[in-house]
């Protein structure tokens, strides 16, 4: 459902589910999602990328063409100064073994086979003391990482419009989403349940269209001095808009 980039920290992680942790999965639920999902999204098919999985890639994204662009926009971001050298000079074996283990998981996430294997390569010297890197690999690394930024350019030019970021990066609540979160909510106010506090708090508001996303704002607002009351109203004309 959704990315982290590391490092990143508990924090992070709890808020981070936390936008899709609306209910308990169940045996419907899981069934349902296994029917839905999708191999790899179409709109990439034509695509070549030279060196990179884009299908194993999708498969890994449940077929989200969305998220798979935002993905290679903030590797391009991330990496977009990299230099293999510089940092086999600037910095100590443990970082170094830490920057490379997470390239090696970000490319693998990718699909980037080739960054993934010389990463791997690179992390191994940084963790041996009896190992000195070599310069073939630090060279290939950067030649990789070269090659995968202007591949990503090409994804960016022909999908990554304004549009299509914008829609990666929010990735609105679907209908049925809404009315779980909704009828949910509406249970535990009306019991004046505590729980719907954490639920309201851990909403994504940015991931809602007007004007549902501002009620559902009024409601945690409400609720931060423990206003049920007011809360399961804001939340009702919720229910009615949609």
């Amino acid at each position: 459902n959704d990315v982290l980039i590391k490092p990143y920290n508990v924090e992070q992680i709890y808020r981070t589910i936390g936008k899709y942790a609306i209910a308990p999965v169940t045996s419907t639920t899981t069934s349902n999602r296994s029917k839905s999902k999708k191999p790899c999204d179409p709109m990439l098919k034509p695509l070549e990328m030279v060196g990179v999985d884009v299908n194993g890639a999708l498969m890994r994204l449940n077929g989200s063409a969305e998220i798979y662009v935002n993905l290679l926009g903030k590797f391009m971001e991330e990496y977009a100064d990299w230099s293999s050298e510089r940092l086999e000079k600037e910095k100590r074996r443990p970082e170094l073994k830490i920057i490379y283990h997470t390239l090696k998981g970000l490319a693998a996430n990718l699909g980037a086979n080739e960054i993934q294997r010389l990463a791997a390569i690179l992390e191994k010297y940084a963790v041996s003391e009896e190992k000195q890197v070599g310069e073939k690999d630090i060279r290939a690394l950067d030649q990789a990482i070269e090659g995968f930024m202007k591949a990503i350019q090409q994804v960016v030019d022909q999908y990554g419009t304004k549009e299509a970021s914008e829609s990666a990066s929010k990735l609105f609540y679907t209908s049925n989403e809404i009315v779980e979160i909704v009828n949910m909510l509406i249970e535990e106010l009306k019991q004046y349940d505590t729980a719907a506090i954490d639920r309201l708090r851990r909403l994504d508001y940015e991931r809602f269209a007007e004007p549902i996303g501002g009620m559902f704002e009024k409601a945690n607002k409400a609720l931060q001095d423990f206003d049920f009351d007011t809360a399961l109203s804001h939340v009702r004309e919720v229910k009615e808009k949609i």
